[in-house]
């Protein structure tokens, strides 16, 4: 895959230093209980997961990249999606973690199989959950890219999948006004949601009754109160708490879960670790 990459693919992906070819060149480094845990995203979304982790585990340290700078994911093709997750797993690894979570659906729905074969720590995947009632009436909310995995053709043929192409950009781009990171702001957590985002335009395909309303991006759940209220019938659900539960059963598993008499924490780095922190007070669990 990484060798198929395309010089257009090349160009649009800004300021990436060069990558490993193979997990083999990865530095090996033995998996230690006590070292910290890497999360990531295209940019805020996967702070609804990192919010969620760090409650259910407050003994691990935590370290979030959100790639901002590249943000969204949700329209890049496969090769520049798997360029720029694997590069967050080398920012990972050269920390020493001991796993990494994919705090994005669609890295995670899209080229998660290839990237988990270049890792040298377990990868967790954050996914759209899987309805097991199919009888239920269920709108699938996610990106493009999302959308036309296999992941979704296989889980939701039954659903309407409705592809947003625009929406996490929107929901980057003005939950990161002045407005919401002043200060006062981010003291009382409240946040200036909707005031340049047009949820009727963006879900304007969604002309059904729902049951079920399935958030299938991390972007999304900064909205889930305003989706919910647009959806009065439907019960609104997401990924991000399967994710948490799945990194801790692997850690269990492992036996890599961090002592107890340890200091939990999280550790913001990347373009924008000032922002991405400061967000985070904003995230509801």
């Amino acid at each position: 895959i990484f060798n198929k990459l395309s010089r257009a693919a090349k160009r649009t992906v800004t300021n990436l230093k060069p990558i490993i070819g193979n997990k083999s060149e990865f530095n090996k480094t033995l998996l230690n209980p006590n070292a910290p845990i890497g999360v990531f995203d295209s940019g805020i979304g996967g702070l609804n997961v990192l919010k969620r982790a760090a409650v259910k585990l407050p003994h691990e340290y935590f370290i979030y990249f959100g790639d901002n700078e590249n943000a969204p994911y949700g329209n890049k093709s496969e090769n520049e999606l798997f360029v720029l997750a694997k590069n967050a797993v080398l920012k990972f690894t050269s920390r020493g973690v001991k796993a990494i979570v994919v705090a994005c659906n669609t890295v995670s729905s899209s080229v998660f199989d290839e990237l988990k074969s270049a890792s040298p720590v377990p990868l967790i995947p954050t996914l759209p959950p899987i309805v097991k009632n199919k009888t239920k009436r269920t709108l699938l909310m996610c990106t493009p890219n999302t959308a036309k995995s296999d992941f979704v053709s296989k889980n939701y043929a039954f659903a309407q999948v409705l592809p947003l192409p625009f929406l996490a950009a929107e929901i980057e781009r003005y939950l990161y006004s002045k407005d919401n990171l002043n200060t006062a702001a981010a003291k009382v957590g409240e946040l200036n949601r909707l005031e340049n985002i047009n949820l009727d335009k963006d879900l304007r395909g969604a002309y059904g009754i729902y049951d079920i309303v399935v958030l299938g991006c991390t972007h999304y759940s900064f909205l889930k109160k305003e989706i919910a209220a647009r959806f009065k019938s439907a019960k609104v659900i997401s990924g991000e708490q399967k994710a948490v539960s799945d990194l801790k059963r692997t850690l269990t598993k492992l036996s890599l879960l961090r002592e107890r008499g340890l200091k939990g924490g999280v550790e913001f780095i990347g373009n924008s670790a000032q922002k991405n922190e400061r967000m985070f007070n904003f995230v509801q669990n």
